[in-house]
């Protein structure tokens, strides 16, 4: 008898059992044992137990106030990573997740049904699309853009949301609980979240998002919905997206709410989950089958859940570069050129506001990758970091970060980005290219919103001001949920305006009480 050890990404129990002869009969035999068991996720400043995946996905936040990360890191060969190659968008997002989350948490059933009710509301079949910007040519990379705003929302935060919607959704009616997502949003989170647990009556949902830091069409997806649904409510604040962070981070640190709120931002396990999809997606959609290819991904980084799925796909595998851009809040920009994380006590206000985010608290993930796991080196960093506003690497921990995680980043400015009409992705990519982007073969920009979404500043950069001229020329009209954004126009916004004067915690703590059931 052979026990063989087990890694807890093995999602599925193998007992070998052979036929031994003998002279007198043939005596079944094991020959090994691979023992499974669930996956668990950890927190990032190891001050909880391992946790399982629904009660991490429930909760958001650890106990501790960090951030959870998976106990072990899924490693792919790179055969199995081609094996994937022609499967569609939700099947190779199935293939994903199923190295995180065991049939002890969601069966194969559940998580496809889960997918399918996820995926179902976009407004491609594709889900994902990814075309061809810039032809390859002698000395130049081609280029292709990752058109991930097919969602309800025009967002990237649909793709990641709605899976994690209904997860919440299918988790919270397997307990018969009912929970109060509290959700901070910079412009694009608030309404893909609404949108994901809409109607839902075990979840009520409170969102707050920096009052005139939004463009018209982000507040009105937000607060039409406010309108009509009983579990959704709107806030505008008189503040930044940073300013509503502080409030809801104090929350989640009291013991005494944690069964009873939940987050959805990319704090939450699943979002980061569901968006290291996109890069295996993408990779697989631009590189020949059978031949190795270098890809670099050029990813617009706000609160940094985006470029830290990146971290995870490279890490489990998949062979990629990766370029943060950022706009004139580059707080990331200065992370990784130069190992210092310092948090800035002005926000800009760009033309790509759900960016205009000076603390990408998704940092933390990236340290605990950095560091192997240190949970006691992350748990200094952090500290230090939330009680100075900032906290510093050592040359050689940012040397690493930059060689460990193969990431450049560069930075734009709204008049960058108004001259190309291209966002900040394309303009760091095609425009302020870093030198480190030409080691690829390819590169991808993600393309994570629609310019619906941004009618006001592309008629004043591309039109003189004329919206109805805009309006006209937007692409993609006849895609539904371009068509159901379109119709929102010239309505004004209805919520609840709280000011600078209120106390915004116990505003949050009354109404938590008072919806709690």
């Amino acid at each position: 008898l052979r026990l063989r050890s087990a890694q807890s990404t093995i999602m599925s129990d193998h007992v070998t059992i052979i036929n031994w002869p003998c002279p007198r009969t043939f005596v079944p035999f094991v020959v090994s044992i691979s023992i499974t068991r669930a996956m668990k996720f950890l927190s990032a400043r190891g001050g909880c137990e391992p946790t399982r995946f629904e009660d991490a996905v429930l909760s958001g936040w650890a106990s501790d106030g960090g951030m959870f990360v998976p106990e072990t890191m899924p490693k792919l060969p790179a055969e199995a990573i081609e094996s994937w190659r022609g499967k569609s968008y939700p099947e190779v997002c199935q293939l994903v997740l199923r190295q995180f989350v065991t049939p002890e948490d969601l069966s194969d059933d559940e998580l496809s049904t889960v997918l399918s009710k996820a995926f179902g509301r976009f407004g491609t079949k594709e889900i994902v699309r990814v075309p061809q910007l810039v032809p390859e040519a002698q000395g130049q990379q081609p280029i292709y853009i990752a058109e991930l705003w097919h969602g309800p929302t025009l967002a990237f935060k649909d793709l990641g949301m709605m899976v994690l919607g209904e997860m919440v959704k299918f988790f919270l009616a397997r307990q018969k609980r009912h929970l109060t997502v509290i959700v901070g949003t910079s412009g694009d989170t608030g309404s893909s979240a609404i949108e994901a647990v809409r109607g839902d009556p075990n979840v009520d949902i409170v969102v707050l998002y920096p009052n005139g830091r939004v463009s018209d069409i982000q507040a009105l997806q937000m607060t039409s919905v406010d309108e009509v649904e009983s579990n959704v409510h709107v806030w505008a604040m008189d503040g930044t997206s940073d300013d509503l962070d502080v409030p809801i981070a104090a929350l989640f640190k009291d013991p005494t709410l944690q069964d009873k709120i939940g987050s959805l931002n990319s704090v939450n396990l699943v979002r980061i989950l569901v968006q290291i999809v996109h890069y295996f997606y993408a990779y697989l959609q631009v590189t020949p089958s059978g031949q190795a290819r270098k890809v670099a991904f050029c990813v617009p980084t706000g609160a940094a859940g985006h470029i830290t799925a990146g971290v995870i796909a490279r890490q489990m595998g998949l062979p990629i570069q990766l370029c943060s851009a950022t706009n004139q809040n580059d707080t990331m920009f200065h992370f990784i050129t130069t190992g210092k994380l310092v948090q800035t006590q002005q926000v800009h206000k760009t033309s790509s506001p759900s960016m205009d985010i000076q603390m990408p608290y998704n940092v933390e993930r990236l340290l605990s990758f950095l560091t192997g796991g240190d949970s006691e080196r992350v748990k200094a960093w952090m500290t230090e970091f939330y009680a100075t506003g900032q906290t510093v690497l050592s040359n050689e921990e940012a040397a690493r970060l930059r060689e460990q995680f193969d990431m450049c980043t560069q930075r734009t400015t709204d008049a960058e980005v108004a001259q190309t009409i291209k966002g900040v992705g394309v303009t760091a990519a095609l425009f302020k290219r870093p030198q480190e982007l030409s080691k690829a073969d390819v590169v991808v920009c993600m393309a994570c919103a629609h310019p619906t979404k941004f009618l006001d500043t592309l008629a004043e950069v591309a039109f003189s001001g004329d919206k109805e001229t805009c309006v006209s020329q937007v692409p993609d009209q006849t895609q539904p949920c371009v068509a159901a954004v379109l119709q929102l126009r010239g309505k004004q916004p209805k919520c609840r305006f709280v000011s600078k004067t209120e106390d915004w915690q116990l505003l949050l703590r009354d109404t938590v009480a008072a919806l709690d059931k």
